[in-house]
C-alpha cells in the first residue's frame, strides 16, 4: 500500500466499508480495474450499490486497537458538452 509521506503502512488492519446498511470488509490481495489500468493492494470481489444520495463509510482497526474512520458520498457524473483547448503564446504545443 502506498502510504502518505510520514504515515505509516499497516499490514494486518481491519477495513469495512459501511452502505445502505450492508458491510463489505475489504482484505489484501491483489485486485485489478482493467477499466482503468490499476491495480490496487487492498478490496473485495463485491461492488456496492451506486447512490448518490446516502453515505459511505470505511472503518480501519489495526492490531494496537487505532481506529480511523471517515464518512463520505459519492458526487453525481455531470455532463460535459464542451471541451476546449487554449494554447498560450509561451505553450510547447503549437497547433
Amino acid at each position: 500500500m502506498f502510504a502518505e509521506q510520514g504515515l505509516p503502512i499497516i499490514d494486518g488492519a481491519s477495513m469495512k466499508i459501511t452502505h445502505q446498511g450492508e458491510v463489505y470488509t475489504l482484505s489484501e490481495g491483489i485486485y485489478s480495474d482493467p477499466t482503468n489500468t490499476k491495480v490496487y493492494n487492498i478490496g473485495t470481489s463485491f461492488i456496492c450499490s451506486e447512490s448518490y444520495e446516502e453515505d459511505f463509510s470505511i472503518l480501519v482497526r489495526d492490531e494496537n486497537g487505532w481506529i480511523a474512520s471517515a464518512t463520505t458520498q459519492i458526487l453525481k457524473p455531470i455532463l460535459i458538452d464542451t471541451l476546449e483547448t487554449v494554447l498560450t503564446p509561451d505553450s510547447p504545443y503549437k497547433a
